[in-house]
Order: C-alpha cells, then sequence, then structure tokens
C-alpha cells in the first residue's frame, strides 16, 4: 500500500511520498546527471545510472549506498531490475547484464550501433527474454540466457526513444522521432512466433519520448516534446484522451493501477486518475488527480517503471 515515486532531477534521485507530497530520500553520490532509475522488485532498493559511467544500488529507506556496478566507460542510459537479472544500457549501444543479489557482471548483449534509449524485461520471467532500443532506429528482442538476440524491429529510420513490454507478453511499444509509437504483436506464421507491427499510434506534433501500458494491457499511454500525453486503445489504436497541462517536454510516463504519472522538463511530477476513461470513449482532456512538484534545479530526467502507488478504492 505504498506510494513512492522515484525521479532523476539533476545529479540526484530522489523519492517523494505521493501522499504528503514530502521527499523522503536523496540519494547524491552521482556525480553527474542521472539518466534513469528503478526500483528492485519488492520495492526496497532502488538501481540509479547517470552520465558518469555509474550504476549505484541503494537502499530506498535511508538512501545509503549498497553496491555499485562495474561499468565501462561512458554514459548510462537506461537500467531495469528484473527477479534474477539487472540489465543497463550504454551510449555506446552495448547493454550490460549483472546479477541483482551480487552485482557480478553476467555478461554483455552487443548488436545495436548507436546509443541505447531504453530496456524493458518480458513480464515473464522465466523466459530470460527483454527488449532494448536505441538512436540507430531499431529495437532488439533478445535471449538473456544465451545473450543472443531474437529479432530485430525496424524503426523506419527514426530514432527510438523507448521501448515498453505490455504486461500479457504480447505487445511491444517503441516510441520513436517520427511523432509516432508503434505497436508490435507476437504471432503465430508457420508454425513459429514473430514479432508483427500492430498499429502506428499517430497523434503527437513532434517527437515521442517515453510509453508506457496500463496494467492490464489494454491501453497504452505516450508523452512527448508537444508537451502533452495521448493515452491509446492496443486493440483499436483510437486516441481515447489527452493529457494536457505540462509547460515544457514531457520526458517520461508510468502506469499503476487507475494512476498515470508523468515527469517534465517544467520540473514537475503529475499524477492522472484514468478511472473514469474507458476504451472508446470520446477524446478527453482529463484533469489531473494530484500535481507534484519536486524542487529540482534541473528537469526530471526519468519515473522508475515501478512506482508503487496508493489505490484510491
Amino acid at each position: 500500500d505504498g506510494a513512492l515515486l522515484a525521479a532523476c532531477t539533476g545529479c540526484t534521485c530522489v523519492l517523494v511520498d505521493t501522499r504528503s507530497n514530502q521527499v523522503l530520500t536523496t540519494f547524491s553520490r552521482h556525480k553527474d546527471l542521472v539518466l534513469d532509475c528503478d526500483f528492485s522488485p519488492t520495492a526496497g532498493k532502488v538501481l540509479s545510472v547517470g552520465r558518469a559511467a555509474e550504476a549505484f544500488i541503494w537502499d530506498a529507506a535511508t538512501g545509503v549506498l549498497g553496491l555499485t556496478l562495474p561499468m565501462p566507460r561512458g554514459w548510462v542510459t537506461s537500467c531495469k531490475w528484473g527477479t534474477s537479472v539487472i540489465m543497463a544500457g550504454t551510449a555506446s549501444g552495448l547493454v550490460l547484464l549483472w546479477h541483482p543479489e551480487s552485482g557480478n557482471q553476467l555478461g554483455v548483449l552487443e548488436g545495436h550501433t548507436g546509443p541505447l534509449s531504453s530496456c524493458a524485461l518480458s513480464p515473464d520471467a522465466s523466459s530470460m527474454t527483454a527488449v532494448t532500443c536505441s538512436l540507430d532506429a531499431s529495437a532488439i528482442v533478445w535471449n538473456l540466457r544465451e545473450q543472443e538476440p531474437i529479432v530485430r524491429l525496424d524503426c523506419d529510420n527514426a530514432a527510438a526513444n523507448c521501448v515498453a513490454w505490455a504486461p500479457n507478453g504480447r505487445v511491444i511499444a517503441v516510441a520513436h522521432d517520427k511523432k509516432a509509437c508503434v505497436l508490435w504483436a507476437k504471432q503465430r506464421e508457420g508454425g513459429a512466433s514473430v514479432w508483427a507491427i500492430s498499429k502506428s499510434l499517430e497523434a503527437h506534433a513532434s517527437e515521442v519520448w517515453s510509453c508506457c501500458f496500463a496494467p492490464d494491457s489494454s491501453q497504452v499511454v505516450t508523452v512527448g516534446a508537444d508537451r502533452t500525453g495521448r493515452v491509446f486503445s492496443v486493440r483499436s489504436g483510437a486516441l481515447l484522451c489527452t493529457l494536457a497541462g505540462h509547460a515544457q517536454w514531457v520526458w517520461g510516463c508510468d502506469w499503476v493501477g487507475r494512476e498515470i504519472a508523468t515527469c517534465s522538463m517544467d520540473c514537475s511530477v503529475t499524477v492522472w486518475d484514468r478511472a473514469h476513461v474507458v476504451d472508446g470513449s470520446e477524446t478527453q482532456e482529463v484533469t489531473p488527480l494530484v500535481g507534484l512538484q519536486v524542487s529540482a534545479s534541473e528537469e526530471l530526467h526519468t519515473l522508475s517503471k515501478e512506482l508503487v502507488w496508493k489505490r484510491l478504492d
């Protein structure tokens, strides 16, 4: 029943209690911009990565550093914490894997030719698969056991900014620079499973920076440089509503329960209530449920993809 928000701002990662709008923990060991963060599966620890070739695991309650993950030189641009593996993408195009308890490096995935922008683990932890995307205009689905690519998803010469895997495991979303978010669906073809384009969601006026699925996989939210969030039906591709209110680019988003969180260059995080909007309803503006302002000298770069929110039943 927690209500924790993790956000990166400047060289700091902060945890905020969304019920009181108070900063609970601040982690300030990074020497340069923090570019991504993620909760452990139990939300007791936080992984944060940044531009100074750093990856830290620290205690969510105290902010005390626990592990420093071994890292080559260069920016660490994205990260994800799974039950059996931690993965992080780098500006050099490499994907690094570690054991979540010991911090020992498990391997390096090579296949991208440009900086990594985002990564996601399959919701089926036993499958040991993951997907990454890059500014090289591609996304790659990986077999983590063999540390080999399964398939490359072409992004039509557009830099891929974010990738998300639907909780049902059947759809991958890739947000890119050509004002769209493309949905790839897993299909059976000739007795084999293949990934094919299902929908291209095009409603933003400029680049789409991030995307995230609803917990039931029926909808997807996208955010972008046009300062808005857009909620689409996964089944039909229809635009269901627009989240308008941020003053600058919207960088990140997350969806837990009936609430959507967005963070922006305007140094704010907003939580939106989606309970009253159903699949197929008219496009409408949605009033924020909660507005959160995090004290920051620089913009918020990302939200963790494992936020824990207070349920409003």
